[in-house]
């Protein structure tokens, strides 16, 4: 692959075949030059991927989703593909000045204390004949550096910029929940994972009657288990997230993988300090702290038993609670 851009220019489309043409010979036509256009097409049943197959530009990369997301989704998916140091999204019937990407890179590349987040720009209302219908711009202002607080209380008081669709919170919401159930579990599965990794060097190393107690057999089956029970939350975490990815709605799934990973995690951590020994429970090594924050991870976000009741549910389509 090659080097990293400067910039990624995402194209989140769906059904944008009457207008992605004019919008990606916008991106081509920039007088910067070290970029790329990333268009991730959210299963368009349009003409949206033979139109962008008609440019055969190296810059340009097309992205299409197996099944449709939503908005919210796709839009974060670009995240996922972009590779350059800063990033741009472009609605696929918006269309960009030739010098945009140099004048916004030029403002981000003079701030060297980082102290900018976003460069935006004042932007004009066209009609379907490229006709200028009006100017929008930051309400009094001409350039310069606006505080992040006084962005977000405009935004919140005229009611615009809004994140997903209106009314549709709890949509928002339940993936933002289910997606963390799954971030949990592979907490867990981290924690069990440099534990395992401490007991196979410890195994290995560990002398006792002459040989590593690694040879033991009791041992071997400690050192087994705790890497299937660690694999498996990794795979189960991963399906999860692989299911969100794709927009699907998985409660069992997600329940499965906080609950069976977490857990893991304390079992796991607690073979781990039986086999190091009394070693394993001095502040000197990690282990106990490890155990201890395995432990944790089985409360936040629905204890295990509450993953269980909505597991349960699930499968038998009834509810175990109000």
């Amino acid at each position: 692959m090659s080097a990293a851009p400067q910039v990624s220019v995402c194209i989140p489309t769906y059904r944008g075949a009457a207008q992605i043409a004019e919008t990606i010979e916008s991106v081509l036509a920039q007088s910067f030059a070290d970029f790329e256009l990333v268009i991730v097409d959210d299963a368009s049943p349009d003409e949206t991927g033979q139109v962008v197959a008609r440019y055969r530009d190296a810059r340009l990369r097309y992205v299409r989703s197996e099944c449709n997301a939503g908005v919210e989704q796709n839009w974060n998916r670009c995240l996922r593909f972009a590779r350059g140091r800063y990033f741009k999204l472009l609605p696929h019937d918006d269309l960009i000045a030739p010098d945009c990407l140099a004048r916004q890179v030029a403002v981000l590349e003079a701030d060297r204390d980082e102290r900018l987040a976003l460069v935006f720009c004042a932007r004009r209302i066209i009609d379907s004949r490229s006709r200028a219908l009006m100017t929008r711009r930051y309400p009094r202002r001409g350039s310069g550096v606006i505080p992040a607080r006084a962005v977000l209380r405009s935004c919140i008081r005229s009611g615009t910029n809004l994140l997903g669709e209106p009314g549709d919170a709890h949509h928002s919401l339940t993936f933002t929940w289910l997606a963390n159930r799954a971030g949990l579990g592979l907490f867990g599965v981290h924690l069990a994972q440099r534990a395992l990794d401490a007991s196979v060097a410890h195994a290995k190393t560990r002398v006792q009657f002459g040989q590593p107690i690694g040879r033991f057999q009791l041992v071997q089956g400690m050192l087994a288990e705790m890497a299937t029970l660690t694999d498996a939350s990794r795979l189960l975490c991963y399906r999860a997230l692989a299911l969100l990815d794709r927009g699907v709605w998985c409660h069992r799934e997600s329940s499965m993988a906080k609950a069976y990973a977490t857990e893991a995690a304390v079992k796991v951590t607690n073979m781990a300090i039986q086999l190091h020994g009394s070693s394993g429970l001095a502040k000197e090594f990690p282990l106990e702290r490890w155990a201890r924050d395995a432990r944790m991870l089985t409360l936040p976000d629905g204890t295990t038993q509450i993953q269980q009741l909505i597991i349960g549910r699930e499968l038998v389509g009834l509810r175990a609670f109000a």
